[in-house]
């Protein structure tokens, strides 16, 4: 497993070796921070007097810490890079001849390094954020049956349970596509520089296809953006109609100054 750093951080001077793992452990952060987010939900809603109120804390820290730590062995175990070169061109003989000239960097000969604590931070990540999908189902269904909240909270909660189906549903296409082509690409030896960069285009486009998302679905976030935009057209528009009405009054002021002037030269011959 190997790959070719493009970007600012190679000008500035960061290792690919330090860059991999960067991205690695942001798509984990990005992950716990996910799920952190499914469970705050569940705590507000329904945790606030269970058990679950003094676990939460020591799990989520364990999600962040964990993102930092489960590529660490993958990092301090990367190949001599001349053996790592020679092992990776004898399994990708048909690598084009453009690609083998650039500064290549061996991640790791043993994929099992990169790709098992990767899967293994995946389905620990997955399984929790269906945990709590699955709890506030089940408490929405419980307060509807036993009564003991209003109609209007009710509705709410469908509403928030309809808009997170359909967050998990662009999350799992984000970062789960990418992950599976990855999981399979890589034991299997397949090399497709086209699929490839697919892939990662799709994952870096989570943050702007969740955000699309959350202000679609959700009306506070939406009310908010609406505010925002709405205040600085009219701005603009007050701001213009003030610069007409100003050079109005500016085209007029030469006739007053002319009266003002004419008037008193007719009081100083008067005088005179």
């Amino acid at each position: 497993m190997a790959g070719v750093a493009l970007g600012v951080l190679s000008d500035l001077g960061v290792g690919t070796g330090e860059q991999i793992y960067l991205v690695v452990t942001l798509f984990c952060i990005v992950c716990a921070a996910i799920v952190s987010i499914f469970e705050n939900r569940y705590y507000l809603s329904f945790g606030k007097n269970s058990c679950w109120r003094h676990f939460r804390i020591p799990c989520m820290l364990f999600n962040y810490f964990l993102a930092f730590l489960i590529f660490l062995p993958a990092y301090l175990n990367a190949p001599d890079q001349a053996t790592g070169l020679q092992k990776l061109h004898e399994n990708l003989p048909e690598l084009p001849e453009r690609i083998r000239r650039m500064p290549i960097y061996v991640v790791a000969i043993d994929f099992s390094l990169v790709i098992g604590p990767v899967v293994l931070m995946g389905v620990l990540i997955v399984a929790e954020a269906l945990a709590f999908v699955v709890l506030i189902f089940l408490g929405a269904s419980k307060a509807l049956r036993e009564r003991t909240v209003s109609i209007n909270c009710v509705i709410i909660q469908k509403k928030f349970l309809r808009a997170l189906y359909i967050q998990i549903l662009m999350i799992l296409l984000n970062m789960g596509v990418p992950l599976f082509y990855l999981g399979v690409a890589v034991p299997l030896h397949y090399y497709n520089q086209a699929a490839n960069n697919i892939t990662f285009i799709i994952y870096s486009l989570h943050g702007v296809s969740s955000t699309i998302v959350m202000i679609w679905l959700h009306k506070p976030y939406r009310a908010v953006i609406q505010n925002i935009f709405c205040r600085r057209l009219s701005n603009v528009g007050t701001d213009r109609r003030k610069i007409m009405f100003e050079g109005k009054t500016t085209t007029n002021m030469p006739s007053t100054v002319n009266i003002r002037i004419q008037y008193n030269v007719n009081i100083l011959n008067v005088v005179v």
